[in-house]
């Protein structure tokens, strides 16, 4: 699982080091590529690159396939993913080089913000964009956060029997 905020400096050749915890689980579940996948972010006003186990691409699709859409839309979402799919390999020493592309999308300079989203996928944001975001408005925080989370399951839960 990927989880926490973890800002790391970029070097002088534009590499960083995966936090280990985020190398680990990545190495544990695509052991022909080592290294990660990454893409832009595709919610709105959202400055992030996706990034995640090269293996979730596959599952990615199939979810965007299978979605309950217009053929049209799917093709799309498709087509703002894949063709911008960066291909990062681990060194040695379990860094990754940053493209120019993605080093002008993001901002970055000195530092980069590896951000946890849970299970499959992690974030790599310019530190103090992160910061600026990581509270918007209308968001449950706290202790109403997990209410929320599993108020709405049971709620579905009821619905369906």
């Amino acid at each position: 699982m990927f989880y926490g905020t973890h800002i790391v400096n970029i070097d002088a050749k534009n590499r960083v080091s995966v936090p280990a915890l985020f190398r680990n689980h990545i190495l544990a579940g695509a052991p022909e590529f080592t290294g990660i996948a990454v893409f832009p972010s595709l919610k709105a006003g959202d400055s992030a690159y996706m990034a995640c186990n090269p293996n979730y691409l596959t599952t990615l699709d199939a979810r965007i396939r299978e979605a309950d859409i217009d053929p049209d839309e799917a093709d799309a979402i498709a087509a703002a993913i894949f063709p911008f799919v960066e291909m990062l390999a681990f060194d040695n020493a379990g860094r990754v080089s940053l493209s120019p592309a993605l080093k002008t999308r993001l901002g970055l300079t000195k530092q980069i913000a590896f951000v946890g989203m849970g299970g499959d996928r992690f974030e790599l944001w310019h530190p103090e964009t992160h910061e600026a975001q990581a509270a918007p408005e209308g968001v449950a925080r706290g202790s109403n956060a997990m209410s929320v989370l599993f108020d709405r399951k049971a709620q579905s839960r009821a619905l369906q029997q």
